[in-house]
């Protein structure tokens, strides 16, 4: 698994809701981010392959276990919490780091670039904004 990851030009986000968090706000998270990694590949014009899944059941152990298994390069962690200061948690599966993320950054780009530690765009491509969208 971990040669594959580092061969191949592949994220997999597993979302993970935590709390009574509605489903609305986990399926609007998932559909940004899949529209952004969607955008990254074609202005990018490479094959990096994306998947950005969602996980329901169990405790939070047993996801993040299954999100190992699933050789998640990054798991999005929201809570009840997160949805009142409008941000997401993002932990890096290899690196174990975890940052904070605002909503208003999964509207970029160039930011998402960032936090996935994707190579970036050329600065005449990369578009911040959905409306941008050719």
């Amino acid at each position: 698994p971990e040669l594959i990851r580092k061969t191949q030009k592949f994220t997999n986000i597993i979302i993970i809701a935590l709390d009574n968090v509605p489903s609305e706000a986990i399926h609007s998270v998932a559909a940004l981010l899949r529209t952004k990694l969607y955008n990254y590949q074609l202005e990018s014009r490479t094959k990096h392959e994306s998947i950005v899944e969602v996980l329901w059941q169990g405790s939070l152990k047993k996801r993040m276990e299954k999100a190992a298994q699933r050789n998640a390069t990054h798991v999005v962690l929201i809570g009840e919490e997160e949805i009142e200061r409008c941000v997401v948690q993002l932990k890096d599966m290899e690196t174990g780091n975890q940052k904070e993320i605002s909503f208003e950054a999964l509207l970029s780009l160039e930011k998402i670039c960032d936090f996935l530690d994707l190579p970036k765009l050329d600065s005449g491509l990369c578009r911040n904004d959905i409306s941008e969208q050719p």
